[in-house]
């Protein structure tokens, strides 16, 4: 079986972004420290997850700071317009996790 998504020791699930080339994770069954909790349909080579995740990547102190807001259906992610990276508005597939 093939898995698109990695795990955490503390079970939190995460994928490769291709665009921002680092893992974004999302919280399951226990809300992370801003409220969120998302649910996903537990398939590992077609994740689906039930909402956006936003990730902030950078340094804020320095002002260079760009957001991914990525939305994984199918196993593919898809940018929303409001990300400020090169990918925006453009559907990818996801990459096995390691």
């Amino acid at each position: 079986m093939t898995t698109r998504l990695i795990f955490y020791p503390q079970g939190q699930p995460a994928f490769f972004c291709p665009a921002c080339r680092v893992y974004h994770e999302f919280s399951v069954d226990v809300a992370n420290s801003l409220g969120g909790m998302w649910t996903w349909n537990e398939d590992h080579d077609s994740p689906t997850i039930d909402q956006t995740v936003i990730t902030k990547i950078g340094d804020q102190a320095s002002g260079q700071v760009w957001i991914c807001e990525a939305w994984v259906h199918d196993g593919l992610v898809s940018f929303m317009e409001a990300t400020t990276h090169l990918a925006a508005g453009q559907t990818l597939p996801l990459q096995p996790g390691e």
